[in-house]
């Protein structure tokens, strides 16, 4: 099943960032990894593990979303189950970023390139909120929260980078394993500008380019 989140701007490599964090954020939650809003866990309990674990996982998408990195990225996927191998939920969020803004690895982001604004962080929190409500948890006593990233080749900033490493032996499951082991796959799809907003969902249909995976490190464990 597919979703689209539709902001009616042209995305950047920062304003997508904040897409993929809310998107973490709400699968959290929504899925019950986490007992309450992550907002909530790191104003009344900074110090909680999960937090902890959440301000790496941050930081990890920070070096990654470097502008220079910009036309290296090709997908973000989520994994949710006991390991990474043994998914029970999977969502992929295509990057795909506005060709203004993409940038170069010489000058980086395009001039005009902005992060979102409150009232698209809402925007964003709404939509996946009532996406993710139609669906029913999958968690079990085991379930992780696991994050990969396909890139095109090796990121700018590689050698400085913690917390990301290459994975040769990660693949996101096959229309065969899905069906045997009744996985829920949703793919969402955020409109790389205002052209592509007014497409039809078959337009903008595009195939994630061959690259490798990077995995980053920390993951949460879902909690009792």
């Amino acid at each position: 099943m597919a979703l689209t989140v539709n902001l009616d701007r042209c995305h950047c490599v920062h304003s997508m960032s904040q897409v993929v964090d809310v998107a973490i954020q709400s699968l959290l939650y929504l899925r019950e990894v986490i007992p309450e809003p992550m907002q909530q866990l790191m104003q009344f309990d900074a110090e909680h593990k999960v937090v902890v674990q959440y301000q790496r996982i941050c930081e990890s998408l920070r070096q990654l979303f470097k502008s220079r990195n910009a036309r290296l990225l090709r997908e973000i996927v989520f994994v949710l189950g006991p390991t990474p191998y043994m998914a029970k939920e999977v969502y992929k969020i295509p990057i795909r970023l506005c060709d203004d803004h993409a940038g170069s690895v010489d000058f980086g982001c395009g001039e005009s390139c902005e992060s979102l604004c409150s009232r698209e962080v809402r925007s964003v929190f709404m939509t996946l909120q009532k996406f993710l409500h139609a669906g029913a948890s999958t968690k079990g006593p085991n379930t992780k929260f696991f994050i990969f990233a396909r890139v095109s080749e090796r990121l700018f900033n590689a050698d400085t980078v913690d917390d990301i490493e290459e994975d040769d032996s990660f693949e996101v499951p096959s229309d065969e394993l899905i069906k045997n082991r009744h996985i829920i796959v949703h793919e969402i799809h955020v409109p790389s500008c205002r052209k592509e907003s007014q497409e039809t969902e078959s337009d903008h249909e595009h195939p994630v380019k061959a690259g490798f995976w990077l995995r980053v490190v920390p993951f949460v464990l879902a909690q009792a």
